[in-house]
């Protein structure tokens, strides 16, 4: 069985998909991977400033600007995305973009 990624033409195996899911969840349960305490208002407040700046220009969808809202709100300096519109408003919120 073959999953496919967001990015036209890129396939990979499902049992790669179960192995990264495992391993993912051994980081968190050997506490490696902690989840960050967000704070929702700060969040969503990010969000609605987001939309009224640039969802214009970017055609930007909710959640995609959640996830930058979220990156902002952390105070992270850069993140990754391999969705177009993602990657276009996080770099004009000012984040640095690493994409896959």
């Amino acid at each position: 069985m073959l999953c496919t990624a967001r990015t036209p033409g890129t396939r990979f195996p499902a049992r790669n998909l179960r192995k990264a899911l495992r391993d993912l969840q051994s980081d968190i349960d050997q506490a490696i991977l902690q989840p960050p305490s967000i704070e929702w208002r700060e969040v969503f407040a990010e969000a609605k400033r987001l939309t009224s700046k640039y969802a214009f220009s970017t055609q930007c969808r909710t959640l995609d600007t959640l996830h930058v809202a979220s990156a902002l709100s952390l105070g992270v300096a850069s993140m990754g995305a391999t969705d177009e519109r993602q990657r276009v408003l996080a770099r004009k919120a000012g984040l640095k973009v690493v994409g896959f």
